[in-house]
């Protein structure tokens, strides 16, 4: 594997920070058959960015459940206990919380994008079993320098 390669595998995870989701997805449509490192990163990238965005969803449905969930308790109670300062907080905490998951996601996404530019290859387990079936990559697809 060439340096050009470790640095394309590490520009699908840094390009997954400016562009969720289609920067590792170009990546990889664009050094699928040529290079399978870069392509096995981009798809780590991609399932990365993909469990991102299902944390958020829930994380999004549960606050409106429990925003909905409160509002009609207040409806029932013609809004007699209304605050806004729980309305204030809870927006609050629920941007506080969606800031740390991409806080969390920014520097996983330069940890491994790091990995990938030293040419490592990242954990085994699931993810890593798909992302070496769909990219093609196995290891003796590996060329020494």
């Amino acid at each position: 594997m060439t340096p050009r390669d470790r640095l394309i595998a590490a520009s699908a995870h840094i390009s997954g920070i400016f562009f969720p989701i289609f920067g590792p997805a170009a990546v990889f449509a664009i050094s699928r058959r040529s290079n399978p490192f870069a392509a096995y990163h981009a798809v780590h990238a991609i399932l990365g960015e993909i469990v991102l965005k299902a944390l958020l969803l829930v994380l999004g449905i549960a606050s409106l459940g429990y925003t909905i969930y409160t509002f009609y308790g207040h409806y029932q109670t013609d809004f007699r206990n209304w605050s806004w300062h729980f309305f204030i907080g809870k927006m609050a905490l629920t941007w506080l919380a969606i800031t740390i998951l991409g806080v969390i996601n920014t520097l996983g996404a330069l940890r491994t994008a790091h990995r990938a530019f030293r040419g490592d290859m990242l954990r085994a387990g699931r993810v890593d079993r798909l992302a070496r079936s769909l990219s093609g990559f196995n290891d003796g697809t590996l060329q020494p320098l």
